[in-house]
């Protein structure tokens, strides 16, 4: 397959890994079977063929879920979620949501949060940015909700700050600025200074972009 890949013959590349995948799900090994259908899929995005991508990136998951590596498998789903944030929208959000689920649980308690992969960060991060494009900001909430118990079970304060603020911002931008606060976990000591350093920080990012437009500072 590697040779056929330098050669630049992708479609007998593909073929070969997949048949590689077959045999080896045959034999009962379903993690070297995710594996080769996961390289298929790479091979079938080079040659531009987003839905067998997208087929084989689904495949590959699931023969990494048989196989028990349920991280692997989250974190496949994730990436199906990226290829299918611009024709599926529809699926992208539901496919980030099972990754998140499957590697941190919403009803987990703060100790398994502190163990999450760290694979959930980006992830976490990907499907906020996806549901803020698409304006869904009701969704993109609830999501920012478990990213703040996620962000401050792994005592990531910067990461908390930033999702407080976006928070601020999207309940602003929906006219509701009493529920700001409500949305807010208890804040400690620690993550009050971050908060005020990140807020003096932007203050002074704004103050500066106005002096340069009305004085001309450079």
């Amino acid at each position: 397959s590697e040779l056929y890949k330098q050669a630049g013959e992708l479609r007998n590349a593909l073929l070969l890994m997949n048949q590689a995948s077959e045999s080896n799900e045959a034999l009962g090994a379903s993690g070297a079977a995710g594996l080769c259908k996961y390289k298929a899929s790479q091979l079938a995005k080079d040659m531009g063929d987003a839905a067998q991508t997208k087929k084989l990136l689904l495949e590959a998951a699931n023969l990494y879920g048989i196989h028990g590596d349920l991280t692997k498998y989250a974190e496949l789903l994730a990436q199906l979620a990226g290829e299918e944030e611009d024709a599926q929208p529809q699926f992208a959000l539901k496919h980030y949501m099972k990754a998140i689920d499957r590697l941190a649980p919403a009803d987990a308690p703060r100790e398994q949060l502190a163990k999450a992969p760290a694979s959930v960060l980006d992830i976490l991060r990907n499907a906020f940015g996806f549901t803020l494009r698409q304006r869904r900001f009701a969704e993109a909430l609830k999501l920012a909700e478990r990213m703040c118990a996620i962000f401050e079970a792994m005592e990531l304060e910067t990461s908390l700050c930033k999702t407080m603020l976006a928070i601020t911002v999207v309940q602003l931008t929906l006219g509701d600025a009493v529920q700001v606060w409500v949305l807010y976990p208890p804040i400690t000591p620690m993550t009050f200074i971050v908060l005020f350093f990140v807020c003096c920080v932007v203050l002074c990012c704004v103050c500066y972009m106005v002096c340069v437009i009305l004085c001309g500072v450079p």
